[in-house]
């Protein structure tokens, strides 16, 4: 759905990043894919190039030198991945390896005390601009209590990995933490998703959900420090 005028709203709810996207125009970039819900229910998914993190990251310490002390333990305002220069040929993997940094980022963000997380430039930075596109409000369609609490025995359900900590604010909703494996059962039209966390069943909406790619083998990547991250600099003329 393409992006429409937002109405009145007042509070950010969850930010999560999804992914990144390639963009063409005017020439090639790419950019993080951002789901935002407003308390309203509102969603959009929002996209911001990594330059924009940068600046926004900027203001915000100016705005709050207090928050964004020069010392580990006065800092509240959390870190950005540091700025990097690396060859076209690994701009892509730059990106990728970046989603999960800002996803904390962000989460670290809005979890911070409201004259901060709530504070007129951070919700100016998380509303929708033209490009980004509306997604449909999360509203259940029917109670949790109407989908069997026991799984069928020998029953196949895709595992998903949690990308962000998820608090259910209704009975009927499960929570998690980052990092959780999840087993998705059902995948409502309401836009969310049936979840079993342990011995838990509830409602989580997807945007929090990575599916689980089962030749995964979960170890670190050989090419961490080549990218900068979070190892030394490479320096090439094109940025990131």
């Amino acid at each position: 759905m393409p992006w429409r005028r937002p109405t009145e709203r007042s509070e950010l709810v969850h930010v999560v990043v999804t992914g990144y996207k390639k963009r063409k125009y005017p020439r090639k970039f790419y950019v993080f894919a951002i789901d935002v819900t407003w308390n309203n229910n509102e969603r959009s998914e929002i996209y911001r190039r990594y330059s924009e993190f940068f600046s926004f990251q900027t203001t915000l310490k100016a705005l709050f030198p207090d928050a964004a002390g020069k010392r580990t333990k006065e800092r509240t305002i959390p870190q950005l991945p540091k700025r990097i220069f690396v060859g076209r040929s690994h701009v892509a993997k730059v990106a990728e390896a970046r989603v999960e940094q800002i996803n904390r980022y962000c989460q670290t963000l809005v979890s911070l005390d409201v004259n901060i997380s709530q504070s007129s430039h951070v919700i100016g930075f998380f509303s929708p601009r033209i490009g980004d596109i509306s997604l449909p409000k999360l509203h259940l369609h029917r109670p949790a209590s109407l989908h069997p609490l026991k799984i069928p025995a020998g029953s196949l359900f895709e595992e998903y990995c949690a990308l962000a900590e998820f608090q259910g604010d209704e009975p009927s909703q499960i929570s998690f933490t980052s990092g959780q494996i999840v087993l998705v059962l059902d995948k409502d039209s309401s836009g969310w998703w049936m979840c079993k966390v342990n011995d838990k069943v509830g409602w989580a909406p997807p945007s929090y959900l990575k599916k689980v790619d089962k030749g995964e083998s979960g170890e670190s990547d050989s090419d961490d420090d080549y990218l900068g991250l979070p190892g030394g600099e490479f320096q090439t003329p094109a940025e990131n």
